[in-house]
């Protein structure tokens, strides 16, 4: 295991283990091989860095990195850590990623629990950019699928779900407690949206008038049973809730998160709303979470899509998208951090020809290659 944290610019100790310091970024990593570790941290340090150069962060957000075997269909998988907290508009309590209450100055005493953990697949023949060799065309690059683990941790999440042995309809987070860590017997508290889910919004296709907040469905589930019903078991509650008249509300955003072009997150003081990634069949973890895939791929806001293409970095796919500011993190992609409550940098400086540390970047193979989903 290896801990290394951020400081901008950065500051390398050479000690075993390995220590980064930057104001803001704390990153533990764990390695089978020393080498893979080394390499982690120069990635990890230019993803700090660019996520710095475009949010004003004040509280240092700690990470948990592990390298290692997951599905061969997968790049990561990450886990934000949520909190419950009101929302300062509707006054609703929701689920709120604690790398972004640190920021908020609300008093809340955070422990020494990390903020995000990400594993990252060691199966994936990833391409490391500071080692200053070229991206082979079976290769993806492990600073872009970083850095897009690293926007999911920041609170580009949600916690609609199937219930446990369900797959009609979905909800948001019982309780606001992971399903297996919910002790029996449970007392219904409610169910509990993120601050990502509070922005959602059903937009019919073919009828654009035709649109409704899916705050709205998650407040109208929790009319249910009266907040502080007992059941002996989670599934006594589902059994309960399956035979109310609020499970076709359930069911409704079931259909809505497996229409195509049918989910959008709301930015405030803008008039297009930012189109969501849904499939035919939901994806925990993919649908909803994900910008369009067709609609921001050939975009500066490519980052947020759900799948990376193969042989291509993360400079060139920059440089092909216009080279715009940001370092890989688009416009809409700050809109939408700025919306969660983030404060961000209107002007970010870095593009794709800053290189906060030397390495070679190369334009081989840009043809489009297969896709691994995030």
């Amino acid at each position: 295991m290896k801990y290394f944290s951020l400081l901008f610019p950065v500051l390398l100790i050479l000690l075993f283990p390995t220590v980064f310091s930057q104001d803001i970024f704390t990153f533990v990593l764990h390695c089978e091989h020393e080498e893979i570790c080394d390499k982690l941290e120069r990635e990890f340090a230019n993803v700090g860095i660019i996520i710095a150069s475009n949010l004003v962060l004040n509280t240092k957000i700690l990470v948990d990195v592990t390298y290692e075997p997951l599905d061969p269909d997968d790049f990561a998988e990450t886990e934000t850590n949520l909190m419950k907290f009101v929302s300062p508009g509707d006054q609703v309590e929701r689920l709120y990623p604690t790398a972004l209450l640190k920021q908020l100055n609300t008093g809340i005493d955070f422990g020494d629990a990390a903020d995000i953990i990400m594993s990252i697949n060691s199966v994936i023949n990833f391409w490391f950019p500071s080692d200053g060799e070229d991206i082979q065309p079976d290769q993806y690059d492990i600073l872009a699928t970083s850095l897009h683990e690293m926007m999911h941790g920041l609170g580009i999440a949600t916690t609609w779900r199937f219930p446990p042995d369900i797959d009609t309809y979905l909800t948001p987070r019982l309780n606001g407690v992971e399903i297996g860590k919910i002790k029996e017997p449970v007392t219904f508290e409610g169910f509990y949206e993120s601050v990502f889910d509070e922005n959602l919004i059903y937009i019919n296709v073919e009828n654009p008038d035709d649109e409704r907040r899916i705050t709205e469905i998650a407040q109208d589930l929790n009319g249910f049973t009266p907040k502080g019903t007992e059941f002996p078991t989670v599934d006594a509650l589902f059994d309960a809730f399956t035979a109310s008249d609020q499970e076709n509300n359930a069911e409704l955003m079931l259909e809505y998160a497996t229409t195509e072009l049918s989910l959008h997150f709301i930015l405030p003081d803008e008039e297009e709303p930012v189109l969501l990634h849904t499939t035919e069949e939901f994806e925990a973890g993919t649908s909803i979470t994900h910008f369009d895939q067709g609609a921001y791929e050939d975009t500066p806001d490519f980052l947020m899509i759900p799948s990376l293409r193969q042989g291509v970095s993360l400079k060139t796919l920059i440089q092909q998208t216009g080279n715009n500011p940001g370092g890989g993190i688009g416009p809409e992609l700050r809109l939408v951090l700025k919306t969660l409550g983030y404060t961000v940098n209107e002007n970010p400086p870095m593009g794709s020809t800053s290189t906060p540390q030397k390495r070679r970047f190369t334009r081989r193979n840009n043809q489009r290659k297969p896709l691994i989903h995030f």
